[in-house]
């Protein structure tokens, strides 16, 4: 499964949908952040840059994702974890460290899934695992049944 959007291609698992965003974890260790929006899709985070146009401001050890100057959500890089903490997103801070991932108090240690998704954070503040991708996003991945 994949999605395109300019000259980024994202493909393979994606770990977490976390409400309109869709998480990856890249094989060198480092994390991209993809909005799903209605009718587009684009990266906010490509490889734990902010990608190009995205509004933010610097933070220690990281940055924070903006919209119209309200901040969403902050991503803090570490020698041994990738850390994407809600702000103004009603959403569970998740946490990358190796092999292991943490989404609120749920952690996978070393899972692999045979999904679609590893973990989708509903809006609504539902967690679930192993699930497929909700309609409302199909339309911007390509190989989702």
């Amino acid at each position: 499964m994949k999605i395109n959007l300019g000259s980024n291609t994202f493909e393979g698992r994606i770990p977490i949908l976390w409400g309109r965003r869709a998480l990856y974890m890249h094989a060198d260790q480092t994390v991209s952040v993809v909005y799903l929006g209605d009718s587009s899709a684009y990266p906010e985070i490509v490889k734990n840059e902010v990608a190009d146009g995205i509004p933010f401001s610097p933070h220690e050890n990281g940055f924070v994702i903006l919209d119209e100057d309200e901040s969403l959500y902050k991503c803090i890089t570490t020698m041994d974890s990738i850390e994407i903490i809600p702000l103004a997103l009603e959403l569970p801070m998740v946490r990358f460290a190796g092999d292991d991932v943490m989404v609120g108090g749920l952690r996978l240690s070393g899972s692999q899934l045979a999904s679609e998704v590893g973990v989708i954070v509903e809006e609504s503040g539902g967690i679930g695992v192993g699930a497929r991708i909700p309609e409302r996003f199909r339309k911007h991945f390509s190989g989702a049944q």
